[in-house]
């Protein structure tokens, strides 16, 4: 797939520091989106 090999790429690029930092805010903006959906 497209979008895995995109990924692994960005995943390759940058530090481990950025990765951390985007890994924690995908973590945030999901529980946003579990938290929204139990209030709908």
């Amino acid at each position: 797939m497209v979008i895995s090999s995109i990924i692994l790429h960005l995943t390759l690029t940058i530090s481990t520091k950025d990765l951390v930092t985007v890994l924690l805010g995908l973590t945030k903006f999901a529980l946003l989106i579990r938290k929204a959906n139990k209030k709908a």
